[in-house]
């Protein structure tokens, strides 16, 4: 159910109506609830059959995997003092 709230904000808003901050969180937040791990395909993972990968996630919100890369990157930027 998160999951598709989040989608449906991000589309909804469009990605030029939304803080690059807010977006990159949510991404995070969706590849944290779908199990997007850093390398590997997850195929061999038979216990949970609903997997997706980061290229599937970028499809659905409407943007590249390397969009997806850029926005994460904004997270670990150090805030202005």
């Amino acid at each position: 159910m998160t999951k598709e709230l989040i989608e449906t904000n991000i589309k909804q808003r469009g990605l030029g109506n939304t803080n690059p901050i807010k977006l990159a969180r949510c991404v995070v937040e969706l590849e944290k609830l779908y199990g997007i791990r850093n390398g590997g395909d997850r195929k061999s993972d038979v216990d949970n059959p609903h997997l997706i990968s980061q290229k599937d996630l970028a499809k659905q919100i409407g943007i590249t995997q390397n969009q997806i890369a850029m926005y994460k990157k904004l997270l670990t930027l150090i805030p202005e003092l």
